[in-house]
């Protein structure tokens, strides 16, 4: 498997995002959200893939 890092907490950028796309990430935004929060995580008691 590729290793990845899955869908991780929004954190600052390396760099200011140019402002031409800026509506770009406003539509993004939501749906990245979403996945972040429906991610599949490891159960940190028996180390199985969970849905919590």
């Amino acid at each position: 498997m590729i290793t990845s890092t899955g869908f991780e907490a929004d954190r600052p950028p390396a760099r200011p995002l140019p402002s031409r796309l800026e509506p770009l990430l406003a539509a993004c935004r939501p749906h990245y959200e979403r996945l972040h929060r429906l991610r599949i995580r490891i159960d940190d008691r028996s180390g199985d893939a969970a849905l919590r």
